[in-house]
C-alpha cells in the first residue's frame, strides 16, 4: 500500500509540478497528496480498533510529499544520460520509506516528551 501510494505521488508530482510552468499546479498537486492521505485513512480507520490520529495523518502527509518530490526527480533523469536510474529509483525508495519510519518515531517521542512537560508545569 505505501509504495502504491508513493508512486501515485511520484506521478502526480511528475505531471502536475514539474512539468508547468505555472506555480499554482504544484500546490495543487500537494493538496491532492494531502487529501490523498486523509480520504485514505479514513477509510481504514472504519476497520482499525486504534484509530489514526490527525497528527499522524499530517506527519504521513508531510512523508508523502517528501517522497513524491525525491520520486520525481529520479523519474526525470534521463536513462541514456545517466545508466543507473533504475538503482536510483530503488535507493529512493528504500531512503523514503526508512526515513519516513523514523520521522514518526522521533516525533511521536517529541510529541510524549512536551505532553509529559505539560503535566508537571513546565513549558
Amino acid at each position: 500500500m505505501i509504495v502504491f501510494c508513493a508512486k501515485l505521488q511520484c506521478e502526480i508530482s511528475v505531471q502536475f509540478s514539474f512539468r508547468s510552468e505555472n506555480p499554482t499546479v504544484g500546490y495543487y498537486s500537494f493538496i491532492l497528496i494531502f487529501a490523498g492521505v486523509i480520504w485514505q485513512t479514513a477509510l481504514m480507520n472504519q476497520y482499525r480498533l486504534v484509530q489514526i490520529s490527525r497528527k499522524d495523518q499530517f506527519v504521513m502527509s508531510y512523508g508523502g510529499i517528501r517522497g513524491a518530490i525525491a520520486f520525481s526527480l529520479v523519474a526525470l533523469l534521463c536513462a541514456d544520460l545517466v545508466p543507473s536510474k533504475k538503482i536510483m529509483f530503488t535507493t529512493t525508495v528504500v531512503v523514503v520509506m526508512f526515513t519516513m519510519f523514523i520521522q514518526v518515531r522521533v516525533l511521536e517521542a517529541e510529541d510524549n516528551a512536551r505532553a509529559k512537560n505539560r503535566k508537571t508545569g513546565r513549558v
